[in-house]
C-alpha cells in the first residue's frame, strides 16, 4: 500500500487537474483511476480528454450535451438522465477518493450504486476506510458524492480542504 502521505498527494494532483478544468469552464466527464497515469516521479496525470467539453451556458446547450462516462463513477443526475454540470466531475472525484481511502476500486460490490437515489453509502464509505485514513480525507470524500450536486463542494473550496488534510498526514507521518 502507498503511505497516506502518498496517496493525499495523488488526491491533491487529481484535485489540481479539475480545478483548472473547472475554472475554464470544462468538464472532464470520465474520470476514473483508468484515466489516471503515476509518472516516475509519483505524480498524477489526468488523461484522456475525449468526453471532455465546455459546460453549458444556457438551456438550449444542456439539451445537446450528451450523457457520458463509467457507471461506478458517473455522478446520479447523469444515472437519472436530469441536468448535469461540473459538479458531476465533483461526484466522480470522490468516488475516486473513497477509492483510495479504503483502497478497493469500485465495482458491482464495492460502493454500489442503487435506485433511486444512485448515491454512495456512506456508511460503506466510513466502514471501508484502511487504517490511519483521516477522518477529514472521509468527509470530503462523502461530500464529494452528495447526491444534490448543489451541496457537493467546488474545487477550489477541494484543493483547500485537501491542502489542509495533507499538512495533517506530513505533521503525522
Amino acid at each position: 500500500p502507498f503511505p497516506w502521505r502518498l496517496r493525499m498527494s495523488f488526491a491533491m494532483d487529481m484535485a489540481r487537474a479539475l480545478a483548472y478544468l473547472h475554472a475554464r469552464n470544462c468538464m472532464h466527464r470520465d474520470l476514473k483511476g483508468e484515466n489516471l497515469l503515476i509518472t516516475a516521479n509519483e505524480r498524477i496525470k489526468v488523461c484522456d480528454f475525449g468526453f471532455a467539453r465546455i459546460a453549458a451556458r444556457n438551456e438550449d446547450e444542456m439539451r445537446r450535451i450528451s450523457y457520458c462516462g463509467t457507471d461506478g463513477y458517473m455522478s446520479p443526475e447523469i444515472l437519472l438522465g436530469v441536468d448535469f454540470s461540473l459538479p458531476s466531475d465533483v461526484f466522480s472525484l470522490g468516488v475516486i477518493f473513497a477509492e483510495i481511502a479504503s483502497r478497493h476500486l469500485v465495482d458491482s460490490h464495492t460502493f454500489k450504486r442503487t435506485m433511486p437515489s444512485f448515491g454512495l453509502d456512506a456508511d460503506e464509505v466510513r466502514e471501508m476506510a484502511s487504517e490511519g485514513c483521516p477522518h477529514a480525507f472521509i468527509q470530503l470524500a462523502l461530500d464529494c458524492v452528495e447526491e444534490d450536486p448543489r451541496d457537493r463542494p467546488e474545487m477550489r473550496q477541494v484543493v483547500s480542504r485537501l491542502r489542509d488534510i495533507e499538512r495533517e498526514v506530513l505533521l503525522r507521518e
